[in-house]
């Protein structure tokens, strides 16, 4: 409720309307259930994630960034010649021209970076990679049609409607509360804008009356009604009735500027700013890509993967001191001897392939285990091998106790191989020897002891040994090795990704020698945790993959959206400062690469190229040959809709910072040093390398598309 409450304000604040800030997060808001219709009615999941609720902090942020660029493109609509300024529908057309297809850049790159992790094989990545970017696509979808209606509807109908709660009437009633006087250059403004209004009313009934006479139509009555939100112009003729909000489609052609007044955030970046950074353009270039090979060098030297598992909470938290207390004076569980980690080795299932990621592990088999999604050797009989099993047990035994991850004198029950007790059955109970003979009875009497004496072993056959069989032979069986590593150490994380790899490195070298002592092959070794261990490596990968790909799309959609290869190499450049920026302060910020980076990592190029796109591709619609000019009236246009976004995205990720929960709060600071990254670079150092090196008139760094691509150049034009 914070985010929402934060974000909420500030659309209120730049919109300046009740009803339009309502419907903007009434659209941001129910991106979030569609992205779970489409997971539980369309992909047919029950299930969720709570990576999925990070979601509505990033679609927030988002969302209202959308808002930000057509809101402010809207209003800027006022400071355009008359031709576009002069009605509503001029007005909304240019607006949305230039609005929609930044947007739908920006959406595109977004979507396809949560599209990427949606293939994940870790489901709780897919899950939320799914829901994250349905999302995103049903907010674009909106933000171009519900959210321009609302707009319209607030134009036409409602702007003399709840006057007394518009952001500048309750600060000027603050003010007032408090005691304090508005400076006069606040007064003056306020009257410049009334007299803009006024002048561009009394410009329409001009253009009304040239029009009418043109067709011989006479006006009867003009008239300008006059309310706390505007005025309105109300034109009537012999045979229609006219009026400028929006009913008559009047297009006025003269080209006569309007005296509208910028913004006070418009006139910072336009004005001050811009002269800033073109003045010490060099300097700020020389500065970031200094920063971006420190950073490159940095993280290459200095970053690496999370050696322990991923906490729940800080060690401060009630509830890890809770579990290190129980743990010290009653033990992690009640019988110290169920306490060791297990090894299981198993044989029948193809050592290249073994299982597949989405079915249940075949060394976790229960008795219920003919689902399983494991990869079996065909045509596999272990009834051929039964000696060469309980040898292969024995010898792996031995190699753990010999490397000091095993031992039987400690108390721990050494390993559970079920054909040796099916051994002893044999001999004591049917008076046949062992191996038996014919090989042909071997599955039968094996069905017959599992089915006597498994419920005496209990726990034993359920989870630490067993075998599988289809009707005719057996096919896969299993044992388990206690090792000297415990649940406490795993719990209280003594037990670190590097020793579990050691460990792993170990049961690989025993399996070998298990292999050769039995001479019987296609042995697989696995334990509880290598899940970790797997899933942490996988997340890496996926993370480096995806932010590959990310940074692909992006090169490619700033090029399509360009067309000018001089730009699109800029804000490349411009990207890789931002996500190798955000490594750097992982880095000083002494972060390792574990689960939730590596889900940052991943959509660090799709959320980071946002304010890149927008600066070039207002940059690129800008007339002039003049750089330092055209990057002066893309600060003035893109400005203050990016530092409105950046505000909303910080401010709708405080709420992370508040979470007891370890996970949400560290999403929170990631996503937090993407878009402040962003908006440092691309709103200082883009803008001064545009300064330098962007490109003026057209055909300066034009990519020219062939004929049968329907190209014939880009045209820049300041509409």
């Amino acid at each position: 409720m914070m985010g929402i409450f934060f974000v909420f304000t500030l659309l209120f604040w730049q919109t300046e309307s009740l009803f339009v800030s309502s419907c903007g997060l009434f659209e941001i808001l129910i991106s979030y259930p569609c992205g779970l219709f489409v997971w539980h009615v369309i992909f047919q999941q029950p299930y969720v994630t709570y990576l999925m609720y990070s979601g509505i902090f990033v679609i927030l942020g988002i969302g209202a960034d959308d808002i930000f660029v057509l809101s402010d493109a809207f209003k800027q609509a006022s400071l355009q010649p008359p031709h576009i300024s002069g009605s509503l529908e001029t007005r909304f057309a240019w607006a949305y021209n230039r609005a929609a297809s930044a947007m739908l850049a920006t959406s595109l790159t977004t979507c396809a970076a949560f599209a990427s992790c949606a293939v994940s094989p870790i489901w709780d990545i897919a899950a939320f990679g799914c829901v994250a970017a349905t999302m995103i696509l049903a907010d674009y979808l909106l933000v171009i049609t519900w959210l321009p209606a609302a707009m319209i509807v607030n134009e036409r109908y409602l702007q003399n409607c709840c006057t007394w709660c518009a952001p500048k009437h309750l600060s000027n009633c603050l003010m007032r509360c408090m005691g304090i006087k508005r400076g006069a250059h606040v007064a003056e403004k306020e009257t410049a804008e009334k007299a803009a209004i006024t002048e561009r009313r009394a410009y329409q009934v001009e253009s009304v009356e040239k029009q009418s006479s043109s067709f011989n139509t006479p006006v009867t009555e003009l008239g300008l009604e006059n309310g706390e939100g505007g005025i309105e112009l109300k034109v009537s003729t012999s045979g229609s009735s006219l009026s400028s909000s929006g009913e008559d489609n009047t297009v006025f052609s003269h080209d006569k500027p309007s005296n509208a007044a910028p913004r006070m955030l418009e006139e910072f970046y336009s004005g001050p700013y811009a002269d800033f950074v073109i003045k010490h353009a060099k300097v700020i270039v020389a500065f970031f890509a200094c920063l971006l090979v420190a950073s490159i060098v940095t993280t290459l030297l200095c970053i690496e993967a999370d050696t322990e598992q991923t906490s729940f909470f800080e060690d401060s938290h009630f509830w890890v001191k809770s579990q290190s207390a129980s743990g010290d004076r009653f033990g992690v569980t009640a019988s110290e001897e169920v306490s060791f980690l297990p090894i299981k080795l198993s044989f029948g299932l193809k050592p290249t392939d073994p299982w597949s990621l989405d079915g249940v592990h075949p060394c976790d088999v229960r008795t219920d285990v003919a689902s399983t999604k494991a990869h079996f050797k065909p045509k596999r009989d272990l009834a051929d091998h039964q000696v060469a099993l309980s040898e292969a047990c024995a010898s792996f035994m031995v190699t753990l106790t010999e490397q000091g991850n095993a031992d039987a004198t400690s108390g721990a029950p050494g390993y559970d191989c079920w054909i040796d007790d099916f051994k002893a059955w044999l001999t004591s109970t049917k008076g046949r020897a062992f191996p038996v003979v014919p090989a042909a009875d071997f599955r039968a009497l094996a069905v017959e002891w599992r089915d006597t004496q498994a419920a005496d072993m209990g726990f034993r056959y359920a989870f630490a040994t067993g075998f599988l069989e289809d009707g005719e032979r057996v096919t896969f069986s299993f044992a388990s090795f206690n090792t000297t590593a415990t649940v406490k150490d795993l719990l209280r994380g003594a037990l670190g990704f590097g020793d579990m790899w050691e460990l792993y490195d170990d049961a690989e070298a025993a399996r070998k020698d298990a292999e050769a002592a039995s001479q019987l092959d296609g042995a697989v070794q696995a334990a509880p945790f290598y899940a970790g261990m797997v899933s942490g490596q996988a997340f890496l990968t996926a993370a480096i993959s995806n932010l590959t790909a990310g940074l692909l799309l992006a090169v490619l959609v700033i090029g399509g959206m360009t067309l000018n290869w001089k730009l699109t190499g800029i804000a490349v450049l411009a990207l890789a400062n931002v996500v190798s920026l955000v490594f750097f302060l992982m880095v000083v910020f002494q972060w390792k690469i574990n689960v939730i980076e590596s889900i940052g990592i991943s959509l660090a190029a799709g959320m980071a190229v946002d304010y890149v796109l927008h600066l070039a591709h207002s940059y690129n619609h800008q007339s002039g040959a003049d750089p330092a000019e055209k990057v002066r009236g893309c600060l003035a246009e893109m400005g203050i809709s990016i530092t409105y976004g950046c505000i909303t995205s910080f401010s709708a990720c405080v709420a992370l910072y508040l979470c007891d929960f370890l996970w949400f709060k560290i999403f929170g600071y990631f996503i937090t040093m993407i878009i402040t990254s962003s908006f440092f670079v691309s709103m200082l150092g883009m803008m001064a390398a545009l300064v330098c090196f962007g490109p003026g008139e057209a055909p300066d760094g034009e990519i020219k598309l062939p004929a049968w691509m329907g190209g014939q150049g880009h045209t820049q034009d300041g509409a």
